[in-house]
């Protein structure tokens, strides 16, 4: 388990360095490759924040919490809440833009990567006496 803790800390440190270089315009050349693609940039949305959802889900040991009379992965909350703020502080920067379809696409993967973390624990980590 403190693989996946190390791990889901070098990934959430990752991101926070793409969004920063992002932010002032330095991302290396690599990354922009990624953005050439149809949908590239709602590909990683979906990928990055579901992967983000899922490890941290992992880590919490899939715990939920009730909000608005639903039970929601924390892991999968905090996500969100994350590239939600993410995607609303674009607005201030004059290079960056906030889309509503980059968010809708974190979202789902939120919802679709995220949500895979139950079936994992239960099966592999909770199977390896974790």
């Amino acid at each position: 388990m403190k693989l996946i803790q190390y791990f889901t800390a070098i990934f959430i440190i990752a991101i926070i360095t793409i969004i920063l270089l992002a932010d002032i315009r330095i991302l290396p050349v690599s990354m922009f490759s990624l953005f050439g693609l149809p949908y590239g940039d709602k590909i990683g949305h979906f990928f990055l924040m579901g992967s983000l959802a899922f490890l941290l889900n992992i880590c919490l040991k899939n715990r939920k919490i009730s909000v608005v009379a639903m039970d929601i992965f924390l892991g999968s909350l905090i996500a969100g809440i994350f590239e939600t703020l993410e995607e609303f502080s674009q607005s201030f920067f004059p290079t960056r833009t906030a889309s509503i379809i980059d968010l809708a696409a974190s979202y789902l993967g939120i919802l679709i990567i995220g949500n895979l973390s139950s079936k994992v624990r239960k099966e592999y980590i909770n199977g390896m006496g974790k």
